[in-house]
């Protein structure tokens, strides 16, 4: 893909290529196909389960199911300055971007170290009053600083719970050129459960 009038492209990573770390160097060609497949028919079998199973005040209107077992696809972007690299699932069923965030109370494993906000000179954390805040479906404000505290749930009753900030966002774009993106939203996720890296 070509990125065109003044934007870039980046690579995206399979995750049974080589440069992922689920990577497994011992799976034959056939096994790898009928991993895809089952991972496949879980998603859509996700999407049939009975809406019944599912709290709706939890979900958010943009219901994604997390891509742990079922993503396909990933990302290397850096965040913050000085940038701290993480490899994001390219999940474009939501409208949140989220990592987790030290110190965190409930992360599930990752590979890589969670982001740190502390350690960045552009890190900001939105105020519940901000219209980014407030353009959110659950949110409250917080108790000290009045920051905006995000929550998201999915269809698999995965979620992540944090704050809302901004931060550069950096993208080695696939043509050898950096771009960098200041003040991005994201969550900073403190409180996250699910399947998103199985």
């Amino acid at each position: 893909v070509e990125a065109k009038h003044g934007g870039f492209s980046i690579e995206l990573i399979h995750r049974d290529s080589q440069l992922s770390p689920f990577y497994n160097h011992s799976a034959t060609p056939g096994e790898l196909a009928r991993n895809d497949a089952l991972r496949s028919t879980a998603r859509v079998n996700q999407f049939r389960s009975p809406s019944s199973s599912i709290d709706e005040n939890k979900v958010v209107e943009s219901v994604t199911i997390p891509s742990g077992d079922g993503a396909g696809y990933y990302m290397k972007l850096s965040i913050g300055s000085p940038p701290v690299e993480v490899l994001a699932i390219a999940d474009t069923g939501s409208d949140l971007v989220w990592v987790q965030c030290q110190p965190c109370d409930q992360c599930y494993p990752q590979d890589g170290m969670l982001f740190d906000p502390v350690k960045s000179s552009t890190y900001k954390e939105l105020s519940c009053d901000s219209d980014s805040c407030q353009a959110l479906k659950r949110y409250k404000c917080g108790n000290t600083t009045n920051e905006c505290e995000y929550y998201y749930s999915y269809g698999d009753q995965s979620y992540t719970k944090g704050v809302l900030a901004t931060d550069t966002f950096t993208f080695n774009s696939t043509e050898g050129e950096v771009a960098a993106i200041q003040n991005s939203i994201f969550g900073c996720g403190y409180n996250n459960h699910g399947t998103f890296y199985r």
